[in-house]
């Protein structure tokens, strides 16, 4: 099991990352995928973005994955889809298509330069990637990594192959700056093909979806690639309502306010549990980020003795976790909090 950053400790802010403000109406998501289809969604809300896999080509969507992906976000008004966040900016970026008749599909490395591409070509603030690679890749995870420093949120599906390789474990899924999603059925149990494992951050429905194709039509579709499009939308929509969320804030928040499904707190077959965006988005309006130094051991010293923090040593201090607004302002009373 992955283990849990609880922000059960309280920390001053003395050292506040800045991550870079969306300065669109919209968060940019990046859809790492097959493309999608403007045909279907129009071209209104898809940005510019880069076909990898054939590089000569353009982002239009041969497979219809992509195009499901982003109508689950944005929706298709024509067929009554309403998105899960209809005012999104979608950025292609394709690792897998057809070339002719023939699958064609990028690798660990291709993937982790779409993610340096993502966060440093196109400015996208949230990465979908509804696919993964069995392998442990130190690229890849090199990549996410990099996003993570750069304010970027990765989410990323488990996989859907429970019931015939229960312990398959997808990466970029699997690491801990990415949001693994798996799927709920419609009666919110786990599904029986979504991954149980430390991979598994959040889930959400994941079954019998109503989607757009490429072509424009509509299908039913399920899988936890599916799922992850409800989880990088709520991302995005806690971005807009503040930019200056870091990655760590989106994943606590969204962590702290699922709906706790089978065991009591993180099991691995529901991660924190069920994505609750609206219960996020209230507590997002309210929520402040701070993050102390990891040196200043001289305002720690400080701190210890008025009790507003324990259950950790100065010399084994971890950083960036975050204090409430209300406690600021106890801080602030004290003449301990420094902007």
């Amino acid at each position: 099991m992955r283990k849990i950053a609880l922000l059960l400790v309280i920390f001053l802010l003395l050292s506040q990352t800045a991550f870079a403000v969306e300065t669109e109406n919209s968060v940019r998501i990046a859809i790492i995928d097959t493309g999608i289809s403007t045909q279907a969604l129009g071209s209104g809300q898809i940005a510019q973005g880069k076909n990898y896999i054939l590089p000569n080509e353009d982002t239009e969507d041969k497979i219809n994955h992509g195009t499901a992906i982003a109508s689950l976000i944005i929706g298709k008004s024509d067929r009554d889809l309403k998105g899960s966040y209809p005012e999104a900016t979608l950025l292609p970026l394709v690792y897998i298509s057809l070339d002719g008749k023939s699958l064609v599909k990028g690798n660990a490395e291709m993937i982790a330069q779409i993610i340096y591409d993502a966060v440093d070509v196109f400015s996208c603030r949230v990465i979908n990637l509804s696919a993964g690679v069995l392998i442990d890749s130190k690229e890849l995870k090199a990549a996410c990594e990099y996003a993570e420093t750069k304010g970027v949120v990765i989410v990323a599906a488990v996989g859907n192959d429970f019931q015939e390789a229960p312990l398959n474990i997808y990466f970029p899924a699997a690491y801990d700056t990415v949001i693994g999603v798996g799927a709920l059925d419609e009666s919110g149990e786990v599904s029986g093909f979504s991954q149980r494992n430390s991979s598994v951050s959040l889930v959400t429905i994941g079954e019998d979806l109503w989607v757009a194709r490429a072509s424009g039509r509509m299908t039913h579709v399920s899988g936890t690639s599916y799922a992850s499009a409800f989880v990088s939308a709520a991302a995005a929509r806690l971005l807009q309502v503040n930019p200056n969320l870091s990655p760590e804030d989106v994943r606590s928040i969204l962590y702290k306010t699922a709906t706790d499904l089978g065991e009591v707190g993180y099991d691995l077959e529901s991660g924190y549990g069920g994505l609750n965006t609206q219960k996020a988005l209230e507590y997002t309006k309210n929520y402040h980020g701070f993050h102390i130094s990891i040196w200043d051991f001289d305002t720690l010293d400080r701190i210890f003795p008025l009790r507003l923090i324990s259950g950790i040593s100065i010399t084994k201090f971890l950083p960036n976790l975050t204090i409430t607004e209300s406690l600021k302002n106890i801080l602030v009373e004290a003449g301990l909090f420094i902007e």
